[in-house]
């Protein structure tokens, strides 16, 4: 299931996903079914940008803290997507 959404989606929020070398099945995945992707939203307390980037080169990679102290960068990025 995870491989058909990755592949018919066009933007993704990743929340509190680290991106850890020992996530090989799952970074693969990832890379190898999220080249559609346009834009990622990353929800964590110390993202890992550098290696979304390299899954994802070509999508606008924004990370956000987690709620409360996030909500301002989320809800921009949700409304972003919601009114396009």
């Amino acid at each position: 299931m995870a491989e058909e959404v990755l592949t018919k989606a066009n933007r993704l929020i990743v929340f509190g996903f680290g991106f850890n070398p020992y996530d090989s099945a799952v970074l693969n995945l990832l890379k190898s079914k999220g080249n559609k992707l346009e834009s990622v939203l990353i929800i964590d307390i110390n993202p890992n940008i550098k290696i979304a980037k390299s899954l994802w080169p070509n999508a606008k990679i924004t990370s956000s803290m987690p709620s409360p102290m996030g909500s301002k960068t989320i809800n921009k990025w949700c409304q972003k997507w919601l009114t396009d």
